[in-house]
């Protein structure tokens, strides 16, 4: 049965009208909400969604599991600042740090070198031996 709650009981108990949700329940169905896990919440109540309201930069698709892109940290907290350039990604995420990540033709701190043996405005050369 639905979780519902009475929000209007009689000493009789007749005529007890639901219109409320459990907490962690939503819809007119009072549904059960899945996990926001630790980072969110649950939009619950009869006229809630149950989609997943969470914490500032931790994204809704993945139920508040992980940073929007180019957020970090455990509290996805910090932001990917720096420029990786056409030749890196920033190492976002929950467990990211925000450094940058070199595509194999790409070096530097922040992507901005081509590697060892390669030339070219996106290092796409390599170096005659």
């Amino acid at each position: 049965p639905p979780e519902r709650l009475a929000s209007d009981t009689s000493t009789t108990g007749a005529d007890v009208v639901c219109d409320e949700c459990a907490v962690d329940h939503f819809g007119l169905s009072c549904a059960p909400c899945d996990s926001c896990h630790d980072h969110g919440q649950c939009s619950d109540g009869a006229g809630g969604s149950g989609d997943c309201v969470c914490d500032a930069f931790f994204d809704p698709d993945t139920r508040c599991t992980e940073c929007f892109q180019f957020a970090h940290g455990p509290l996805c907290d910090q932001v990917c600042v720096d420029d990786c350039g056409v030749g890196g990604v920033c190492n976002d995420g929950v467990d990211g740090d925000g450094s940058c990540t070199c595509d194999p033709e790409f070096s530097g701190d922040r992507c901005q070198d081509c590697a060892a043996n390669r030339h070219g405005l996106f290092c796409e050369n390599e170096c005659e031996p």
